[in-house]
């Protein structure tokens, strides 16, 4: 019988005043950290999970899984790929965002460590990824990432025979092309062509450059930003009117956040 491969991923920190573990967590940190391991395994095809064991061992915050069926050969590959190059270029997206995620918590919380592990029953192979505050994985560029978006700009055209768009101009100049389904833009009595617009978009966001891609049209939404200058005048008026029965707004502040002592 082969040697049975298991994946161990740990998260190390001190919460509460006391070392993480399964017992002394936060439940954020807790579902933060169960969601990232699930959508690391999963990847982007999306595996079903419910036909891999799974364990939370004792010591510090640790899930542990086990790939008795094969069905985490490719996340064992692209492990494998991080280990040896310490690069995040040519592994599936998905995992290349969890990796990234850990990278930048480790990076602004310095007693964060992440540990992921590979090993068998015998122990004869182990592969560790270490990542702590002096991580620092290899990309270029390409880490794409689901995104519900609202741009504001002026709509410049509208339409098209075979692929139905809008193409709105941004208040720093740049132009973007959101593909539209040709209903929705049938349906849309109000006439948008050249006025400003709030848009809803779903898109692909590159995580380090920010750059979008296969930007798609949610709705059009209701917003008009406007400035009165009566109506500002009115409320400042009232507002200092209010405030000069504080004697001091610094300490009135402070007892608001129960700092009453400092």
């Amino acid at each position: 019988m082969a040697n049975e491969i298991k994946i161990a991923f740990s998260i190390k920190d001190t919460v509460l005043g006391a070392e993480l573990s399964p017992t002394n967590t936060t439940l954020p940190i807790l579902s933060e950290f169960l969601n990232q391991v699930i959508n690391f395994l999963r990847g982007d095809s999306r595996i079903d999970l419910t036909k891999i064991k799974s364990s939370v061992d004792k010591g510090s915050l640790t899930v542990t899984t086990y790939n008795e069926l094969g069905i985490l050969d490719k996340a064992i590959a692209d492990y494998e790929y991080v280990s040896k190059y310490n690069s995040l270029d040519k592994i599936e997206q998905s995992r290349a965002k969890i990796l990234h995620e850990w990278e930048s918590a480790a990076k602004e919380n310095e007693s964060r460590t992440y540990k992921l592990l590979i090993s068998d029953d015998e122990a004869t192979s182990v592969t560790a990824i270490t990542i702590d505050k002096n991580t620092s994985f290899k990309m270029i560029n390409n880490i794409w990432v689901n995104v519900d978006l609202y741009l504001y700009g002026r709509v410049f055209d509208l339409g098209g025979k075979l692929n139905p768009n809008v193409h709105l101009e941004l208040e720093n100049g740049t132009t973007i092309k959101i593909g539209a389904l040709s209903t929705a833009l049938s349906q849309d009595n109000e006439n948008r062509l050249y006025k400003d617009q709030l848009v809803r978009i779903k898109a692909k966001q590159n995580i380090n450059t920010h750059e979008l891609k296969d930007e798609k049209l949610v709705s059009f939404e209701a917003y008009n930003p406007s400035f009165d200058e009566d109506d500002f005048n009115y409320i400042l008026k009232k507002s200092s009117a209010a405030w000069k029965i504080v004697p001091n707004a610094i300490s009135w502040v402070e007892q608001l956040r129960g700092n009453d002592g400092e």
